[in-house]
């Protein structure tokens, strides 16, 4: 235990303390275990799989012994390893709760894979084994520097990666205030992976600009996304008119913070398929770019890739990160059912492959049937968590009916800021400001009163639109 070689699956533990020490071996490295000597094909998939199991560190024992008994299963081999490390992990230091697993695993120049779970810890209590210890990031980094050992590589690696892996487990802790959002959806494909782009100083949400303080949008809100461009006549409150230009100008003003050009501006979209609600307090609605620049590709270049406060996710990985923020509760209780119905799946596979006769088959046969039915629930219960695949498809297959343009915004708000007649010129003067809007006659403001003002129906009033004129003081030019 505790050893490092030059090739192999390692699990190691980062338990830190806000007074900068962090839980080492006497030999001045993490604590880390052996999973495997090899790199099994399988890796990714059982590190996803991983990935539940670290939402309840409680259930291992019952998992490894399940898992037991179809370890020399090929497809079993490897997760019956991985939780025999965890156990051991958990007895070296006398802790159930080993913090949450890193999105990503280390790996270094002598095939060696690392994989890193970290935690803060408010008390540093005494070591359960002599074997460990408490000290300073700063000696454990110039110790690894000085060690030429070959063997020591992936343990520089870890060593030196120290305070990002801080860092990011600090970051995904936090949550937004309460309030509406507009979040910035944009992902890179490459062959057998997709990305998404997150903040790095918040990786549990998209990038993001606030709205507002209240996180629900009306129906008539709503339904004013929804319309199309040759309905921006009928007659709206001016909450609708608010909320519109509300919009129009947050997605500029998001856009442009993204470093996205003004020509590109106005070909987003807005999905209203749904209001993505993280939580009761916390909720999304969806900016998307054109259908071509959605998804770019491995390689090709874009503003916010260059952005150093920015960083990839893979997509399950940062659905995880993002339910364990803000729906832990909810997703432990997933995690468990799944990570069980998924040992059960391999252990039912395993007596399939082993049934000789017509009964043990028929048996085998039904219990996979059974936990198939199960997973299938599971699944199709969890599957209206899965918002963000639902919006990508959208905007990738040019499904305009559940696409609202930046530029129809833009019209809209300009068609019901000058044409609904509910809005007396005391209410317009309320509207908040439209950056970049044209006014429809150059120096006047065409008013049309809510109230009746004794003039025959559809008559208007051009009021010269000069610094001084106010409610009480207008310059009537012409009756239309």
């Amino acid at each position: 235990m505790f050893a490092f070689t030059c090739r192999g699956v390692y699990f190691a533990l980062l338990f830190y303390s806000a007074e900068g020490i962090v839980l080492s071996t006497v030999d001045d490295q993490l604590p880390i275990v052996e999973v495997d000597d090899g790199y099994p094909s399988s890796l990714m998939a059982d590190f996803q799989w991983l990935l539940k199991v670290g939402c309840t560190w409680e259930d291992i024992q019952l998992l490894q012994k399940e898992s037991s008994k179809a370890s020399s299963s090929s497809s079993a081999h490897l997760r019956h390893k991985l939780m025999a490390a965890v156990d051991a992990m958990q007895s070296a230091v006398g802790l159930k709760d080993l913090g949450q697993l890193h999105y990503e695993p280390i790996r270094d120049t002598q095939n060696s894979v690392v994989i890193v779970t970290v935690s803060c810890v408010t008390e540093c209590h005494s070591c359960p084994s002599v074997s460990l210890r408490w000290a300073k990031i700063g000696k454990l980094t110039k110790k690894q520097l000085a060690n030429s050992e070959e063997s020591s590589v992936g343990m520089k690696q870890v060593v030196a990666a120290i305070p990002q892996l801080i860092a990011f487990n600090q970051n995904r802790q936090c949550n937004l205030s309460r309030g509406l959002y507009l979040g910035y959806l944009k992902l890179e494909a490459s062959v057998d992976l997709l990305q998404v782009v997150v903040p790095l100083d918040m990786p549990s949400v998209l990038p993001h600009v606030k709205l507002r303080d209240n996180p629900n949008v009306s129906k008539e809100e709503w339904l004013c996304l929804k319309s199309d461009e040759k309905q921006t006549d009928s007659k709206l409150s001016l909450a609708c008119v608010e909320f519109v230009q509300l919009l129009y100008s947050k997605a500029k003003e998001l856009t442009t913070k993204l470093g996205v050009s003004d020509d590109d501006i106005e070909k987003h979209h807005v999905y209203n398929a749904e209001v993505v609600e993280l939580s009761p307090a916390v909720a999304f609605i969806l900016l998307l770019p054109s259908s071509d620049k959605i998804c770019t590709v491995l390689g090709q270049s874009s503003p916010m890739k260059q952005d150093t406060s920015f960083t990839m996710l893979p997509l399950p990985l940062f659905e995880m990160i993002q339910w364990q923020t803000y729906q832990s509760e909810l997703i432990r209780l997933y995690c468990r059912a799944s990570a069980t119905l998924d040992i059960d799946q391999l252990l039912v596979q395993h007596c399939m492959r082993e049934a000789f006769s017509e009964d043990e088959i028929k048996t085998a046969r039904a219990r996979q049937e059974h936990i198939s039915f199960y997973l299938k629930c599971i699944e199709d219960v969890w599957r209206g968590m899965h918002w963000m695949a639902e919006a990508v498809q959208c905007g990738r297959d040019h499904q305009i009916s559940a696409l609202c343009s930046v530029a129809s915004l833009r019209e809209q708000a300009i068609a019901r800021v000058s044409c609904d007649g509910e809005l007396s010129h005391k209410t317009k003067r309320r509207l908040p400001s439209l950056d970049g809007f044209p006014s429809s006659e150059l120096g006047e403001l065409r008013v049309y009163p809510a109230y009746d003002p004794t003039l025959d129906p559809n008559t208007s009033v051009k009021v010269k639109n000069v610094s001084h004129v106010t409610c009480c003081n207008m310059s009537i030019i012409a009756l239309t």
